[in-house]
């Protein structure tokens, strides 16, 4: 697909003038000399969202930011999470006010923000200005960067793309990143550059191709990371930015290839994965030897790993396995028989997932008479992805519901607060049986009702306090029968990284 055709601004400004802005900065041309003139004193603004443990950003750009009238200039980009960018902003040049701020109440309007910088800054005219937001949300650090537009003509002529590199790593250890051929390997790669903390490179011109980019301690060899191959197609600007590797993968370092309208990560070409399984599996009457626990054997080409005695309802310790794919045996603890054999798993580099193993009843009508003839029971698996953020103000809470239940196909959970009721609350996910749902919630005390409509009523199927603040983990939350209890039915909330 031709680059131009991907433009997305999605700004308060006409579609005419965006688009002619985004041939101006990407290459793709414009043969108009008029909108090249009008265009000549503009500049950008790019916001990108560096600091790991921060919820989703808000960034404003603004003329005044205290007068309630429209300003020409008068823009928020919403809900920009760690390693996200909004697309290219195009502004006269001119000095602006900006806000970084993030969203603390169910409004988002900017009197319910939390604002944690602003100020001014100077866009310049064919330049742009990228706003980096880094360190902890805790003790935020917002740094400003002048991009010069290249005029891209020569670019063109000689199929080059125009790079810089951004550090925003903040081990605070100098780093050097190389770069080969996609066909090489770091024997024939060459030196881009070192770099200290938030430091930006100037502009290095490179051949257009496929790439593979190398990072190491500053004059060192060990790498520490290899990308994927990496492809510049274009006559046009990127900024390749280090960051912090958030994933399962061993390697402290990701990725970010930021271009005019959009961000694209890559991470450690050799990453590692972890996995971890959780036993949802009743004891049965059909499996007479299953008395409540179970052994995990995994296999793979080059790597075996096993668990041992995994018991009902508890989550396992994760495992780290080399990216690839395995085959899964399930034993019964007590005398080895199988309850799921050659099941497959497969593990991409640096993913998270959680198994959720459990049993399944089907009637078996033999004769077609209608009438049940017999049961058939099966253990399947649910693979859940594990959060890997690490927000301090907002957390993630995924709803497994493993109930099988004739009487209701799904289970309604409420999350609410001191000033609302059921009926009131605006945090609230729908999961049906062998399914999974997550919710983001914010920092504070939850009353939580899992309900189920049965025969037109609202039936509880299990209700508890659930208090996040900035200590909390993010959370499994199984549904499952339980005959112990009063109605049938439990919530077994577990932390996805215990």
């Amino acid at each position: 697909m031709n680059f131009c055709n991907r433009v997305n601004m999605n700004v308060k400004q006409a579609t005419a003038l965006v688009f002619s802005a985004m041939l101006v900065l990407t290459g793709c041309g414009s043969d108009s000399k008029d909108e090249e003139k009008e265009n000549s004193n503009n500049g950008f603004v790019k916001f990108y969202n560096a600091s790991k443990d921060s919820p989703a950003m808000f960034f404003t750009v603004d003329e005044d930011l205290e007068s309630s009238e429209k300003d020409k200039v008068e823009t928020t980009f919403k809900n920009i999470e760690y390693t996200k960018a909004n697309a290219s902003y195009e502004v006269k040049a001119n000095d602006y006010f900006y806000e970084v701020a993030w969203q603390n109440k169910d409004s988002s309007e900017r009197e319910n923000l939390k604002i944690i910088d602003e100020g001014s800054l100077t866009v310049k005219e064919k330049t742009m200005q990228l706003v980096v937001l880094s360190n902890s949300v805790a003790s935020p650090q917002v740094n400003f960067y002048d991009i010069a537009i290249v005029d891209n003509t020569e670019d063109k002529e000689n199929k080059q793309f125009n790079l810089r590199i951004l550090n925003t790593h903040v081990d605070n250890e100098d780093i050097d990143v190389y770069l080969s051929k996609n066909d090489e390997t770091f024997n024939e790669a060459q030196l881009i550059g070192e770099y200290s903390y938030t430091e930006l490179s100037e502009n290095k011109k490179f051949d257009q191709g496929s790439y593979i980019f190398y990072i190491t301690k500053a004059g060192q060899t060990e790498v520490l990371f290899k990308s994927k191959e990496v492809t510049y197609e274009y006559p046009a600007q990127y900024t390749l930015v280090v960051r912090e590797n958030i994933g399962a993968g061993t390697s402290p370092y990701a990725l970010d290839k930021i271009s005019n309208s959009f961000t694209e990560e890559y991470l450690d070409a050799d990453a590692v994965a972890k996995f971890k399984a959780y036993n949802a599996i009743k004891t049965h009457t059909l499996l007479p030897d299953y008395q409540g626990k179970f052994d995990v054997a995994i296999r793979g080409v080059y790597q075996n790993e096993d668990i041992a005695e995994l018991e009902q309802g508890q989550l396992s310790s994760a495992l780290t396995l080399n990216n690839g794919d395995y085959s899964i045996d399930i034993k019964s603890t007590d005398n080895g028989g199988f309850l799921l054999r050659n099941h497959l798993l497969s593990l991409a580099e640096n993913t998270y997932k959680t198994f959720f193993f459990y049993l399944t009843e089907k009637d078996i009508d033999t004769d077609d008479d209608g009438k049940v003839d017999d049961i058939e029971v099966k253990v399947n698996s649910l693979a859940v992805s594990n959060s890997t953020k690490d927000s301090l103000y907002d957390h993630s809470v995924s709803m497994v519901n493993l109930v099988d239940d004739t009487n209701f196909n799904q289970v309604n959970v409420y999350f609410v607060r001191d000033n609302e009721t059921i009926s009131t609350a605006s945090l609230t996910r729908a999961v049906k049986y062998s399914e999974a749902e997550s919710i983001s919630l914010r920092n504070n005390t939850y009353q939580v009702f899992a309900i189920a409509e049965i025969d037109g009523s609202s039936a509880i199927l299990s209700s508890f306090e659930m208090i996040m603040n900035e200590y909390s983990n993010d959370m499994f939350m199984v549904i499952e029968t339980d005959v112990n209890s009063v109605s049938g039915y439990s919530v077994n909330l577990v932390e996805q990284t215990q």
